[in-house]
């Protein structure tokens, strides 16, 4: 995920997912297309949903469930299976029959969320806390600096990031103030601390104990940036040339190479004009590859010996011959805990989150009223979306 889907992520998708997993699109103009067996194209959208043609029942015209007198309309299930497949399948048409699969799969997880979340807006309902503007505006502001936190950005540095993908920071922050999904996180974000407060603070000595029993998980391996050429000893297939064509490519390689180690040589040129790689297109550069798992043994053992500007002699690989240019190196280091110490807070503020939320929510819902249309009870050990949400602790 590049940064601005990162930053747009955090500052549109719907907030309660921090609280309950909801996974769809706030959207209601989502959809996702595919074709049926005939070629011809279908649509899952807003108010098609699995059971939609039932939605004459005794709960309503297009109701799903009722929670506590509060109806879930399936319109509302509909945008958001509309909007987590067009998520997962990143646009991408999909069958008829991939579809109804997606549907049986996750609707039953998309409306057991949206009970929570009924649940929880009606206690907090009860409790008489409205999302008044400066809980808005100080939840929002709270979203921001997290970003900021982050991506070690400054506010100016992330509207300019922004801006440069066709984005305004500030309208993505007043849609976000006006989005019904975030005045919901803010009672409900309100009602939980209210209630569980001592339970949900992560103090700065359990962050450091997080950092000192996972560095690994904030560690960057060592890389390094080459550029080679490449005078093959495969074919297309990686099938062995000839062994008259193999000695060809030997005495080439030689004839390589002290113009290549020369000090004044132009290293990309000559890979333009001799390597057999396609990133010869590139002069020879293969961009940035870590010591193990990126290159063939042999190559990273040649390639990690050397210092920036140093050229290799002959390295012979499966692939032929190559001489190696480094370019640059950026050595193994672990992040420092001021760096990582927003991320790692957020995680564990999301664990008690979800800890807190496994007690809360049954307890709810021992009291609460539940009815279902049909085609849309629950269904027997129907496992549920994690209700804690949010991402885990990034790796460096």
């Amino acid at each position: 995920m590049n940064l601005v889907n990162t930053i747009t992520r955090v500052l549109l998708v719907g907030a309660l997912a921090v609280f309950l997993g909801c996974t769809g699109d706030d959207n209601s103009s989502s959809s996702a297309t595919g074709e049926n067996g005939s070629g011809e194209m279908v649509t899952l959208t807003p108010g098609a949903g699995v059971g939609s043609e039932e939605s004459s029942s005794a709960l309503g015209e297009g109701v799903a469930a009722v929670v506590n007198g509060h109806e879930i309309l399936i319109s509302d299930i509909d945008a958001a299976l509309a909007g987590q497949m067009m998520q997962m399948t990143q646009g991408q048409a999909v069958s008829a029959e991939q579809i109804s699969m997606f549907r049986q799969m996750y609707q039953p997880q998309i409306l057991d969320s949206m009970i929570k979340q009924a649940l929880l807006s009606d206690a907090a309902e009860q409790a008489g806390i409205v999302a008044t503007p400066e809980l808005v505006d100080a939840f929002v502001d709270e979203q921001i600096q997290r970003v900021l936190e982050q991506t070690g950005m400054t506010r100016e540095e992330l509207a300019v990031t922004m801006a440069n993908e066709g984005m305004s920071l500030d309208a993505q922050i007043e849609q976000m103030r006006a989005d019904p999904a975030v005045q919901s996180a803010v009672v409900i974000e309100t009602l939980l601390e209210q209630n569980f407060g001592d339970r949900l603070a992560v103090s700065d000595a359990e962050v450091a104990a997080f950092y000192a029993a996972n560095s690994a998980r904030f560690a960057s391996p060592a890389r390094v940036r080459a550029s080679h050429i490449l005078i093959k000893t495969v074919d297309d297939n990686r099938n062995p040339l000839s062994e008259e064509e193999i000695a060809a490519a030997r005495e080439q390689i030689n004839a390589l190479l002290p113009l290549a180690q020369d000090p004044c040589a132009d290293f990309a040129a000559l890979a333009q004009e001799y390597s057999a790689c396609p990133s010869s297109a590139e002069g020879g550069d293969l961009g940035w590859f870590r010591e193990e798992g990126d290159m063939v043994p042999e190559f990273s053992e040649a390639a990690f010996a050397m210092q920036p500007g140093e050229v290799s002699g002959v390295v012979e690989t499966m692939f032929g011959y190559h001489i190696i240019k480094v370019t640059d190196r950026q050595e193994a280091e672990t992040a420092p805990l001021e760096e990582v110490a927003a991320q790692i807070r957020g995680y564990l503020e999301r664990g008690k989150m979800q800890e807190v939320l496994q007690e809360y929510i049954p307890a709810l819902m021992s009291t609460a009223s539940i009815e279902y249309a049909a085609g849309y009870e629950p269904r027997p050990q129907q496992p549920t979306m994690p209700m804690g949400g949010g991402m885990a602790v990034p790796m460096q």
